[in-house]
C-alpha cells in the first residue's frame, strides 16, 4: 500500500507552471515596458510623421503610389516639385491600406508600428528555431529578442514609423528563405526571397538589395560539398529580382518615378550634393555608431559568459552554433558596411543589420542561455516570479494606456498643445502662410499636414491665415498688425495664429 499522503486541504497545491520559460517572460515584459509607454502618446519622429501623412493622403485620394503626395511646399532644398520622390512608395501603399481601413485617427500610424515591431520579432524567433530545431536550443529563442531590443536605436526606432524597420522586415524575411531554400534544396523559396527583396527595393531603394548576398554568405559559412546547382542557387534570387524590376520598368509611372528617385536621391547622395553626416568621422561614423549600438548586447553576452565560467568552467559551442553565427555575422555585414559609400549618415540606416548582429550574438551567448534553463529554482519561486512579471506586465499597459492623448516628445509639446488651439479656425486642404525662418521648420510642417491637412505657404496673398513665432521677428510683428491681422490664440505658448480682417 502506498504510503504517500496528500497534502493538507488548507495548504494550496502548487502546478508545475505551464507556457513560457521565465526568461521568456521576462523577455516579453522587457519589450511591453520598451516600448508600449514610447508609442502610445502623441507624436513621433519627424520622418515617420511625414510618413504617415503621405500615407493618409494616399488612402484619400491626395496623391496616388507612383505620385505620393506630402504637399506644395516643402523644406528640403533638394525636394523639387509636389510629387515626393524622396523614397520608393511601397511602404507608404501598405500603410495606407490601413488607413483606408480604419480611418485617419492619429493611432493608425501607432498600430502599424505595433505590426511591423511584431512581424520583426516573429521572423527573428521563426529564423532562429529553423536555424536550431533541435532542443535545448530551440527554446531560447528569447535571446535573439532581448539582445535586439536592448540596442538603444531600436528602441527608439521601434515607435516611430521608420521606412528602415520595414526594410528589416523584408530583409528578414529573404534571407530566411534564402536559408531555407538552401538547406532544403527548394528553388521555390529562393525565389521568393527574390521578390522579398524586390519589396524592400521599393521601400527604401538599394540599400534593401543585401539579401542577394545571402546564397554566397552561405556557402561561406557552411562549406558544403561543392555541387553545380549551387552555383544556381546563388543567382537564381537575384534573376527573380532584376525580372521584378525590369517587369517594373515597363510601367510608364514607375518608370518615371524611379527615375526621378534615382536623381535626385541616390546619386545625390553617393555625389554629396545632399545631406553630409557633420561628424568629424565622416564615413567612418557608422562603424562608430555600430559600436555604440551593439555594446549594451556584447556587455550582457559578456556578463552571462562571466557568470557561465564561474559557474560550470569553461563551455563550446556546436559545430552548428559557429556556423549559424557565421552566417548571421556576414550578413549582418553586407547590410551594413555597403552603408559608407555614403556620406550621407544616420545611426538608424543600420536598423535593417541588427537583427543579423543579435542573431550572430544570440548564437555565441546560446550555452549561457542553457546554463539559465538548468537552474534549480524552488517551485514556488518559479511561481511567485511568474505571477510578478505577469502582474508587472499588466501595470505597463495600464500605464501606456494612461500616456492617450499625451504629447510624447517634450520639444514638441508646445507646438501640438498651440496647434490644437490655432488649427480648428483653418479649413482642411488650406494653406497658412508664414516667415522664412518657420517655412524651414520640418516638425511644423509635418504636424500641420498629419494631424489637420494644412499646409505652409510663403506668400500672405495666398491665404488670410499667418503663423508667427518669435524667429520671425520684430518687424514681421509689426507689419502684421500694420496690415490688419489679429491674433485667434492671443494666449499662445509659441506659435501665434493670425487672421487677416
Amino acid at each position: 500500500m502506498s504510503t504517500h499522503k496528500p497534502p493538507p486541504a488548507h495548504l494550496p497545491r502548487l502546478r508545475k507552471p505551464t507556457g513560457l520559460s521565465l526568461p521568456a517572460l521576462f523577455t516579453c515584459f522587457y519589450l511591453m515596458a520598451m516600448f508600449l509607454p514610447r508609442l502610445i502618446p502623441v507624436g513621433m519622429f519627424l520622418d515617420g510623421m511625414t510618413y504617415a501623412s503621405i500615407s493618409r493622403n494616399m488612402a484619400i485620394g491626395v496623391g496616388s503610389f507612383w505620385q505620393p503626395y506630402f504637399s506644395s511646399t516643402f523644406w528640403l532644398p533638394y525636394h523639387q516639385g509636389e510629387v515626393f520622390y524622396e523614397h520608393p512608395p511601397l511602404m507608404f501603399g501598405l500603410q495606407a491600406l490601413l488607413f483606408r481601413l480604419l480611418g485617419d485617427h492619429h493611432y493608425v500610424e501607432k498600430l502599424y508600428c505595433l505590426l511591423v515591431l511584431l512581424a520583426t520579432l516573429g521572423l527573428m524567433r521563426a529564423f532562429w528555431r529553423s536555424s536550431f530545431p533541435a532542443q535545448p536550443a530551440n527554446q531560447h529563442a528569447w535571446l535573439p529578442l532581448l539582445l535586439w531590443y536592448s540596442m538603444p536605436v531600436v528602441i527608439w526606432a521601434a515607435p516611430n514609423n521608420l521606412l528602415d524597420s520595414n526594410v528589416a522586415v523584408f530583409g528578414l524575411l529573404a534571407v530566411w528563405l534564402i536559408y531555407e531554400g538552401m538547406q532544403r534544396d527548394r528553388w521555390a523559396l529562393l525565389a521568393l526571397a527574390g521578390i522579398c527583396v524586390w519589396a524592400a527595393t521599393l521601400i527604401k531603394g538599394p540599400v534593401g538589395m543585401f539579401p542577394l548576398a545571402g546564397p554566397v554568405l552561405y556557402l561561406l559559412a557552411w562549406r558544403p560539398p561543392w555541387r553545380w546547382r549551387y552555383l544556381g542557387y546563388a543567382v537564381w534570387p537575384t534573376l527573380v529580382f532584376a525580372g521584378c524590376m525590369l517587369l517594373l520598368w515597363q510601367h510608364p509611372p514607375a518608370r518615371e518615378f524611379l527615375t526621378h528617385y534615382l536623381q535626385q536621391q541616390v546619386w545625390g547622395s553617393l555625389s554629396q550634393a545632399r545631406e553630409v553626416n557633420p561628424s568629424a568621422w565622416g564615413r567612418w561614423y557608422l562603424l562608430r555608431s555600430l559600436f555604440i549600438e551593439l555594446l549594451p548586447a556584447l556587455l550582457l553576452s559578456a556578463a552571462g559568459w562571466w557568470w557561465l565560467k564561474r559557474r560550470q568552467g569553461a563551455a563550446k559551442l556546436s559545430n552548428s552554433q559557429r556556423k549559424m553565427a557565421v552566417f548571421f555575422l556576414l550578413t549582418a555585414l553586407s547590410a551594413s558596411l555597403p552603408l559608407m559609400l555614403s556620406v550621407k549618415q544616420s545611426t538608424f540606416y543600420l536598423l535593417p543589420s541588427l537583427p543579423f548582429y543579435a542573431l550572430a550574438l544570440a548564437c555565441f551567448t546560446l550555452p549561457v542561455a542553457e546554463a539559465l534553463s538548468q537552474l534549480k529554482l524552488p517551485q514556488r519561486y518559479r511561481l511567485w516570479i511568474r505571477r510578478g512579471l505577469l502582474a508587472a506586465m499588466l501595470a505597463v499597459g495600464l500605464y501606456a494606456l494612461s500616456l492617450w492623448g499625451v504629447v510624447g516628445r517634450p520639444k514638441d509639446r508646445k507646438l501640438v498643445l498651440d496647434m490644437r488651439e490655432f488649427a480648428p479656425h483653418v479649413p482642411a486642404a488650406n494653406c497658412i502662410a508664414t516667415c522664412p525662418a518657420l517655412m524651414e521648420n520640418g516638425a511644423l510642417h509635418a504636424h500641420l499636414m498629419r494631424f489637420y491637412r494644412i499646409e505652409l505657404c510663403a506668400q500672405p496673398s495666398q491665404t488670410p491665415f499667418y503663423l508667427y513665432e518669435t524667429r520671425c521677428g520684430e518687424q514681421q510683428l509689426n507689419w502684421l498688425e500694420q496690415s490688419g491681422y489679429s491674433p485667434l490664440n492671443p494666449q499662445a505658448r509659441q506659435y501665434y495664429l493670425y487672421m487677416r480682417k
